[in-house]
């Protein structure tokens, strides 16, 4: 863009001529938004009753067993139907975990067969990725002229409390469960899907064998509302957002709030603990607090936990470490350190989807508890773990052509993911401007951290959008405009300027793209402080379509911490 358009649209962003949203005010904006923020958090558990499908597996339980059933035996008889004609058995694995007892499967004419004597529930590793008891080879597993092929499935417990079992379809290299070769509910299947299972002979199953199990009335499905009161990154992420919000302006006190909110978790997560364990559900609320293995399960939410201490007790460390909440915050910045997976030279992976990943989302995930836990509880190791984080993530993500981030890389192949996908970078950035206000002046590595951030800033500048916002692909005019990723982008921009972080000659632009991003980001704010156009959670994908066809979703709640950010952010450059 040339300079007398930027002069022009700055011109028009103060009289409110840019943008269609009813105000640019920024705190204005952080009050609407945090008002529907709260609006959003129903604090109640409304369950409704689905199929047997979950974590794409199936889940059988015996508690409501019919009582002309055999006592000793269960049975489910359904067909395996090739979805597709090219598709073999070979590609995939049998899987499966039960209760004490032994399993006998038989699919066509193969017959597989799995005996425990201690109870194994199945457990959940990675949003795709789950550990099965026994897996099975599918390779001699044919197509037939009897295709869909007959499945039976003998359960022999050898307890008389609650038998389960899991059944479920997982690529045969990688073990991964993924949408499009996953196990479909019997009841339901799907042409969508390389297999599917379904219940054979609808009218019943022969008369002198028990009845075929339905879907458990135990396993519950819980409604989108709730996810706004849940245990994830990006209720963490807007709770610490709200927090900002509280110190920045003062009469826009969220504090009561973020105290409801963490602890309504606190209240209810042993009792949805103990009735996960009683019905087999993996999926439902606080599941990733259960989980406790990946950044996403825990890092921003312990960020929350953090400013919700220490606002409660400041600097009486003694009393802090008392509270119960203490003990969560200290087993997440356990986890970031110790435990999660790292590569040689410290930097965090993820363990798919190959064995060691390193993704834009992760530096965030991890950066921002330790950035601020290493202030408040002075504990300058964490910091220094940060600003490892964020020069090895530089190194293995950065694009010197582009001057941008890609989404991953993967450490099998040594190769960059194909595409410069917007939020992910905008995480990245999120921690610039925390690193930048942490390190103090002399640091060693403020120079660098410095440099790789105007390096970057100067790069999104050229992918701009006339509007002010960018593209789901930041590189591609093609995708997308994507508001979560604006957000990120504007805040990291008008912290720069404010903070002098750019030179002289480069904040003059710098503070226009900020104004011209802010002016695109309000547009898409609602009257009742919705924020449209934030893309829903997004995997790596391999191509630059798959990214482009991944939608949005109104109000999506990973999006609307930035938001607050960046009004925090403009109402300082205005100022």
């Amino acid at each position: 863009m040339n300079g007398n358009f930027w002069l022009l649209c700055m011109a028009l962003q103060l009289v409110g001529l840019t943008s269609s949203a009813q105000t640019t005010d920024p705190q204005q904006v952080a009050q609407l938004v945090a008002n529907r923020i709260v609006e959003e958090c129903a604090f109640d558990f409304i369950k409704k009753p689905i199929a047997t499908r979950q974590e794409y597996s199936w889940y059988f339980d015996y508690q409501n067993m019919p009582a002309s059933a055999s006592t000793n035996t269960h049975y489910v008889i359904s067909e395996l139907v090739f979805q597709k004609e090219s598709e073999s058995a070979a590609a995939y694995q049998l899987a499966v975990s039960h209760t004490a007892g032994r399993m006998v499967i038989k699919i066509g004419e193969q017959t597989f067969e799995s005996t425990t004597e201690n109870d194994h529930q199945l457990i959940r590793q990675d949003y795709e990725l789950l550990d099965f008891l026994t897996y099975f080879s599918l390779s001699k597993v044919k197509k037939t002229e009897k295709t869909p092929l007959p499945v039976s499935v003998y359960f022999y417990p050898t307890k008389d409390t609650q038998p389960s079992f899991w059944i479920g379809f997982v690529e045969a290299d990688s073990r991964m469960t993924t949408r499009q070769l996953s196990l479909q509910n019997p009841l339901w299947a799907t042409a969508s899907t390389a297999f599917a299972v379904r219940p054979k002979a609808q009218q019943g199953v022969v008369s002198d064998l028990p009845p075929m199990l339905p879907a458990t009335p135990l396993v519950h499905h819980f409604p989108s509302r709730l996810n706004f009161t849940d245990w994830r990154y990006y209720t963490g992420t807007f709770l610490t957002a709200m927090n900002d919000v509280t110190n920045h302006f003062g009469t826009l006190d969220q504090s009561p709030f973020i105290e409801q909110h963490l602890q309504f978790f606190y209240k209810n997560k042993d009792k949805i603990a103990a009735e996960n364990h009683a019905t087999g559900r993996l999926s439902g609320p606080f599941t990733l607090y259960f989980r406790n293995k990946m950044l996403d399960d825990f890092g921003p939410q312990g960020t929350a936990v953090l400013h919700y201490l220490d606002r409660k007790y400041g600097n009486d460390l003694a009393g802090m470490q008392q509270d119960p909440f203490y003990s969560i915050l200290e087993n997440i910045l356990d986890n970031i350190q110790n435990k999660v997976a790292r590569l040689k030279d410290g930097t965090l992976v993820r363990i798919t989807p190959d064995t060691s990943t390193v993704q834009s989302d992760d530096l965030f995930m991890a950066g921002l508890p330790l950035i601020r836990a290493a202030k408040v509880l002075q504990r300058p190791e964490l910091l220094e773990d940060a600003v490892t984080q964020s020069l090895n993530f530089h190194k293995y993500l950065y694009n010197e052509q582009t001057e941008l981030y890609h989404h991953a890389y993967f450490t099998w192949s040594n190769e960059q993911s194909c595409c410069h996908w917007g939020r992910g970078m905008g995480w990245m950035m999120m921690i610039y401007v925390e690193l930048l206000h942490a390190l103090p002046d002399n640091h060693p590595q403020r120079p660098t951290i410095l440099k790789n951030y105007r390096a970057v800033c100067s790069g999104l500048l050229r992918y701009q959008n006339e509007d002010g916002r960018w593209h789901q692909i930041i590189t591609d005019p093609n995708t997308y405009l994507e508001t979560s990723a604006t957000a990120m982008f504007v805040r990291a921009l008008a912290e720069g300027c404010t903070n002098k972080w750019f030179t002289k000659k480069e904040r003059k632009k710098m503070r226009a793209a900020a104004q011209l991003g802010w002016s695109g980001l309000c547009s898409k704010l609602e009257k009742d402080g919705q924020v449209m156009g934030i893309v829903r959670g997004t995997p790596i994908f391999e191509t630059a379509n798959q990214y482009a066809n991944w939608n949005t979703r109104p109000n999506d709640p990973r999006g609307l911490g930035a938001v607050l950010w960046a009004a925090i952010a403009m109402d300082k450059l205005l100022k």
